[in-house]
């Protein structure tokens, strides 16, 4: 479930332009070493860096996503959703559009 929503924020952002996203691959590998998020960014030289969950107990999932900036370690946004989770198909454009949108507000701000 969690890969799926990370494949479809990636999409949306790159379909966005301007925003560059780093493979989960490698952002997976970064954070099996203990790397902090500053770090991490150290690494890859990104400015942002998206960590969440999903959560499923019986027929429903939770969504949570927190975007931190990863110099300071500071979450700049944080959002969580509910859902059945047959319809977590239906979840999923809206988590990415939604954390799309709070990347490049937040962005615009720095």
């Amino acid at each position: 479930m969690a890969d799926g929503l990370s494949s479809e924020l990636a999409a949306e952002l790159i379909s966005q332009g301007g925003i560059r996203v780093g493979s989960p691959i490698a952002a997976a590998v970064l954070m099996s070493r203990g790397l902090t998020p500053r770090e991490v960014a150290d690494s890859p030289k990104v400015n942002h860096l998206y960590f969440g969950e999903v959560v499923r107990q019986g027929d429903r999932v939770r969504v949570s996503l927190e975007l931190i900036h990863s110099s300071t370690d500071v979450a700049e946004w944080a959002k969580t959703w509910d859902g059945i989770l047959t319809d977590l198909l239906s979840l999923r454009p809206q988590v990415a559009q939604e954390a799309a949108a709070a990347l490049r507000q937040v962005a615009s701000r720095h």
